[in-house]
């Protein structure tokens, strides 16, 4: 994929309209941003989903 952009804080690819990672992570001020319990709740299953649903380990 062209021009995504890689949060440099959690790995995640993001397209490159992205403003902001699913981590917090702002790509326009360069900062990381709080982000809520269900935000949280939600990245936590995403990164499970990624890491085990696309066999990276085992």
């Amino acid at each position: 994929m062209a021009d995504v952009k890689d949060c440099p804080r959690c790995g995640l690819v993001n397209p490159p309209s992205a403003e902001r990672c699913d981590c917090g992570y702002d790509f326009v001020s360069h900062t990381v941003e709080r982000i809520s319990h269900k935000e949280a709740q939600t990245y936590g299953s995403l990164v499970f989903w990624v890491v085990i649903g696309n066999g990276v380990c085992g």
